[in-house]
């Protein structure tokens, strides 16, 4: 049996404006339904879903835009139908009414939001360091409370099995330094010093924040 396309009939009673939905409501017939059922801009609005026969998800789309608007009334819709649309009923669809326009701060109280936003920041920081230190000295005082069987797996994945990733970024950042300092040093016929320039930034500086950025990361 060929299924009917959606027909959307309206009809005026008293000051009541009556939608007539019957067919099937699909995502194949929606879209051509769409304009006509959200053109519909009366109120009070009552939907009559009697006719209705099928419906799957964008059908309850639409009823759901023709209902949430004020004054409008749903009727004669199937039970099985009725449970399906039942979660979305009450929410209003976006686009139904103007929204409000997003009030403008000054500079003074936006310097203040930041203010805050930093402040809090800061206070959470602060109670972290707090809370790690005494947790530590409780630690020291009393060193069973430390589960070694998960430090030791801990610092394994963390350290041992970081050495390849280490080592690689380790690398790739001395020759990027190398590569800079000799175009820089060639100018002053000094590039022999490339060497010493490398070895001392990346055991001194580079090294130790690199191995520390990915160990902080694993």
């Amino acid at each position: 049996m060929a299924q009917k396309n959606p027909v959307f009939r309206t009809e005026r009673r008293g000051e009541t404006t009556i939608v007539f939905v019957s067919g099937n409501l699909d995502a194949d017939s929606v879209g051509e339904s769409w304009g006509e059922a959200t053109s519909i801009q009366a109120s009070p609005v009552k939907v009559d879903a009697s006719e209705l026969e099928s419906c799957d998800g964008a059908g309850l789309a639409l009823l759901h835009l023709l209902t949430s608007r004020k004054h409008a009334e749903l009727v004669g819709l199937k039970p099985e139908i009725q449970r399906l649309l039942a979660p979305f009923q009450g929410e209003k669809m976006e686009g139904l009414t103007p929204q409000a326009k997003p009030k403008r701060t000054g500079p003074i109280e936006s310097l203040g939001q930041v203010a805050s936003v930093f402040f809090s920041d800061l206070a959470e920081i602060t109670a972290f360091l707090g809370k790690t230190v005494l947790t530590f000295l409780e630690c020291c005082r009393k060193p069973s409370l430390i589960r070694w069987k998960d430090l030791w797996v801990v610092a394994e994945r963390a350290g041992v099995n970081a050495l390849l990733i280490v080592g690689l970024i380790s690398f790739l950042t001395g020759m990027i330094l190398a590569f800079q300092a000799a175009t820089a040093l060639r100018q002053f016929g000094v590039e022999i010093f490339v060497v010493n320039l490398v070895s001392l930034a990346m055991l001194r500086e580079m090294g130790v924040i690199m191995t520390g950025v990915v160990l902080a990361g694993r």
